[in-house]
């Protein structure tokens, strides 16, 4: 299972170990990343609870939008690393997850916390957002 890859612009020989080091590295920081956007959205919907003026809830849900839309590009760029760098890798284990997870990308779990729920989040601030606005006319 040792078997050697090499890179393809530097020439560099990089063995499937070092690929499954970087892929566990990326792998945890996409769900560091995602956590960092649910835990914020979290504090954020407890806050916009709180009596406070109109005007500062829809500062907040303001701010949650560009947070959500920040937080998705990195989650996403993220995760396509992870596919580029498990892609080089001549991994059965991966090959046997890979079949198991079907052809529907879409139902995969990195697809649904790394595109779906970042959407979904973002799409719940904008309305709550919009109903703010309405209601000050």
């Amino acid at each position: 299972m040792d078997d050697m890859k090499t890179g393809n612009a530097t020439g560099i020989t990089i063995s499937t170990e070092q690929y499954r080091k970087r892929i566990e590295y990326e792998d945890q920081l996409l769900y560091t990343r995602f956590n960092l956007v649910l835990v914020l959205n979290g504090f954020a919907a407890v806050a916009v609870g709180f009596n406070q003026p109109i005007y500062s809830k829809i500062l907040l849900a303001s701010v949650m939008v560009v947070i959500n839309v920040l937080g998705a590009i990195a989650i996403w760029k993220t995760e396509f690393v992870i596919a580029a760098l498990s892609r080089r890798v001549n991994d059965p284990v991966n090959d046997i997850v890979q079949k198991e997870l079907g052809k529907t990308g879409w139902l995969r779990p990195n697809q649904i916390l790394c595109k779906i729920f970042p959407i979904v989040l973002t799409l719940g601030w904008v309305f709550g957002l919009a109903l703010a606005l309405v209601s000050l006319h």
